[in-house]
């Protein structure tokens, strides 16, 4: 029996009428705070004196917007706004400052104001954007620094900037030479490295943010830099070239190479390489079967090309992984994370039933012989087949 796509449209509303779930799904808490901050932003920020800041409070449903303006710094305004922000909410994430708009809420505006349903409301320590301002200057700079010399990141409780000494006759005095720029500069100075060594916390969030703080220089600290791209947040380019110098190094143990492989491979998928990128989530979780994150992202692959068997496998225990965390470790990060696979996991047999009339369409238009698809490329069940392939 031949049915057109707009019969199988109306088959697939009959089906929906007796059981689909057509709930409209919540906003993201991304959105929800950026909405909460986003009209007041907009409007207030131009009369405010001195260095301001806004702050979305988020309790796992609605969000409130809290501003603090005319301090030195843009710290200072944060943490001032923060603290207004903590007696009514239990998560409190910076929208705007004086410097700019935070990372994610640029994102969201960037996208004509809409959140993407999977993202997170994610701000970095400051610790970590400590590490992350000095970690790409130390690893190029330090093999050619001569005598003492020292590494020290500033903090303005929105970005972080590196500062440098060198030629010194002694460590100390090249230390105190960089934190005397800092401080003139920033509110909060770090430590980072000197010609002694890696300080403690900056090993540490090395260690945490699977980084590269260490000592050395020449060929090392070129390899080292180029690691430092192994990061989801860099462009697919830098992150594929970044995780392959990080997985040649063959440093780490197979919880932090599974993490490599994860990013490179959704830098391949960005790319379009979807053979490249299947391999590396296959081998991300072939060293941690465990990583419900790479599990996640294959199971969205194999969901996106109509493997509706593989991606329930992968999406199921990727939830199950992820469940079991969340009740070990309660937090918003997770509950949002699972509430979006559980989401996906629900909307497989739906998908998997319009993809099949689809494709009984598609084979039914080819059976017909080439004048019924003129106007397309090739064969329509042929090219489904094709568009479709995985390795």
């Amino acid at each position: 029996m031949k049915i057109s796509l707009r019969a199988a449209m109306g088959l697939w509303a009959a089906l929906c009428a007796s059981g689909c779930d057509m709930d409209v799904a919540p906003l993201p808490q991304a959105q929800v705070a950026y909405n909460a901050c986003a009209d007041s932003h907009n409007d207030k920020r131009t009369g405010l004196s001195g260095q301001w800041a806004f702050v979305s409070g988020w309790n796992g449903q609605d969000s409130t917007c809290y501003w603090h303006w005319g301090e030195q710094f843009a710290a200072q305004s944060i943490e001032a706004a923060r603290a207004r922000c903590a007696k009514d909410y239990p998560n409190c994430f910076t929208f705007s400052t004086s410097k700019g708009l935070s990372d994610w809420a640029k994102a969201i505006a960037d996208n004509g104001g809409h959140a993407a349903a999977s993202m997170r409301v994610y701000e970095l320590s400051e610790e970590d954007l400590a590490y992350r301002a000095c970690t790409a200057e130390y690893n190029s700079r330090r093999g050619s620094f001569t005598k003492g010399w020292a590494f020290v990141s500033g903090v303005d409780g929105v970005a972080s900037y590196c500062y440098w000494s060198w030629n010194y006759d002694t460590t100390a005095a090249a230390e105190q030479s960089a934190l005397g720029t800092c401080k003139s500069r920033d509110p909060k100075c770090f430590v980072y490295a000197t010609s002694e060594g890696v300080e403690r916390w900056a090993k540490a969030v090395s260690d945490r943010l699977g980084g590269v703080a260490s000592s050395g220089g020449g060929a090392a600290a070129a390899a080292a830099a180029a690691a430092a791209n192994c990061d989801p947040k860099k462009e697919p380019a830098q992150r594929i070239e970044g995780c392959t110098a990080f997985i040649d190094k063959g440093e780490g143990g197979d919880e932090r190479l599974a993490l490599a492989f994860l990013i490179r491979g959704t830098g391949y998928l960005d790319k379009q390489d979807l053979h490249r990128g299947l391999a590396d989530l296959n081998e991300a979780v072939r060293r941690n079967p465990d990583f419900w994150q790479a599990l996640y992202q294959r199971g969205q692959l194999y969901r996106e090309r109509a493997d509706f068997g593989d991606a329930a496998r992968d999406l199921g225990r990727a939830a199950s992984l992820l469940d079991a965390e969340l009740a070990a470790k309660p937090s918003d990060d997770l509950r949002s994370a699972s509430a979006d696979i559980h989401r996906a996991l629900a909307a497989l047999e739906g998908e998997r039933k319009i993809e099949a009339m689809w494709v009984d369409y598609l084979k039914d238009l080819q059976a017909d012989g080439p004048g019924a698809f003129a106007n397309w490329s090739g064969p329509p069940y042929d090219l489904y087949v094709s568009n479709h392939r995985l390795p």
